[in-house]
Formats: structure tokens, sequence, C-alpha cells
């Protein structure tokens, strides 16, 4: 598997191939065996239930095509906070990761952000006294604070910008079947972490109308990593 600054091609010896992650269903159990999941649940590995998901789907700006799509399966295990499972996959490659909310981060719009300070994702507006948030631009290296690494250590970080490059503007179907238009915008760090992927994800940032709201949209960040096929079983409820 590479990591998020490229995609995973489908291995031609075993392997499952996307059209089998993309068959989850909401109540189905996911097993994982990979590091992470080992520390959080022994050497058994971690088992988490489907609760939901979800499709996030970029597409051709002239033929309306699709060119890749994010499926996120909200999962659920006890003590285990906000956790996703992903299956990117754009033609015949895709990759499967795994995601957690990180705890330093609180879901909020572009305005509750900035009333936060945690303004680590935009670049700075021209007058800092007086600007809109929805018309921040995404910075292309976010400058996060340190955080706790373990046992007292504070570990610094640096992310660049990875998968198509920078903002993806995509679509997510809701639950009447209409488009909902979703911001992504994926960043990478190079250090030695096995939590080395950002996922940001910005939902109705643009409302029906076609208006944008001068709070912004309502922004999710997600930590996380690749993880390998036959670190995850798929089991079916």
């Amino acid at each position: 598997m590479m990591g998020l600054g490229g995609h995973a091609k489908a291995p031609e010896t075993p392997g499952e191939g996307p059209a089998t992650w993309l068959s989850i269903q909401p109540g189905d159990w996911l097993s994982f065996r990979d590091a992470g999941n080992f520390v959080a649940g022994g050497m058994g590995g971690m088992d988490y239930r489907v609760r939901s998901l979800r499709a996030i789907e970029a597409r051709d700006r002239d033929s309306g095509n699709p060119i890749a799509t994010w499926t996120l399966y909200d999962l659920e295990a006890p003590d285990r906070g906000d956790c996703r499972f992903a299956v990117f996959a754009s033609g015949e490659e895709f990759e499967l990761r795994f995601y957690f909310a990180p705890v330093f981060f609180a879901r909020g719009t572009r305005d509750n952000l900035v009333d936060r300070g945690q303004t680590w994702f935009f670049l700075p507006p021209a007058d800092p006294e007086d600007f809109i948030s929805s018309e921040l631009e995404w910075a292309p290296w976010p400058d996060l604070p340190a955080f706790d690494a373990g046992d007292g250590v504070e570990l610094k970080r640096n992310w660049g910008p990875a998968g198509f490059g920078q903002t993806v503007f995509g679509f997510m179907v809701g639950e009447g079947g209409e488009d909902l238009p979703v911001q992504l915008v994926e960043y990478a760090t190079e250090d030695d972490s096995p939590n080395s992927l950002l996922l940001l994800l910005e939902e109705r940032w643009m409302r029906p109308d076609g208006a944008v709201p001068r709070e912004g949209g309502y922004i999710s960040l997600f930590v996380g990593r690749p993880v390998a096929e036959g670190d995850v079983t798929h089991l079916p409820s």
C-alpha cells in the first residue's frame, strides 16, 4: 500500500479488491489487526460494528463522471471514540484507511474554529481584524500545534498536501437522494509515525440556492493511517 500521497493499485495476488470493501453495510462487523488496533485491543486486535456509511464522490468538471470516491464507514466499539474505516477508490486503484477523531479538535463551523483560535488549516487573511470565515483559503502546509505523544513527549509534525493536491469539491448523497456539496482536503506527514494521514471534511459549505454562508461550512478532522487488506476482516451481519 502506498501512503496518502499516492494511490494503492489493486493487488494481482490474493486480495479482495475494492468491490468487496464497498459491499460493507450498517450492522456488519470489521475486525482490525493492524499495529494501532493491536495496541487498543490487545493481541487479538480490535472489533468494530459498522453504524452507518456515506460516500463522497469527486466528479470531472466537464463530463460530470466520477473520478474518485471516499466511502466512510462510521465505526463503534466501547471506549474508542469517533472512528472511521475508509475506502478510497479511483478507477481500479484503491486504498483502505483507518481514521479517528483526535481529542484536541472539536467539530464546528469555520467561525467556531476562528473563535477557538484553531486557524491552523487556513492561510492568514489580508486583514486579520476584518475578514469573512468562508473566504479563508486552505493552507497547503497546515501549522498544527505540538501534541502529547505519551510519556510527557511533545511531538510537532509537519503536514503537507496529499491526494489530489489540495481541495476536492465533492458531493455526498443525502437521505433524500440529493447531492450535498462537501469540501475534502487531505494532508500527509513524512515522519516516522503510524498515523501519517489527515483528512478534513467541510460539509454544508454551500446552501441549496448556491449561496455560501459567511460562517463557513461544518468542519470535521480525522487522523489516520493506511491499512493492509490482510489486517482487516469483514464479517457480514
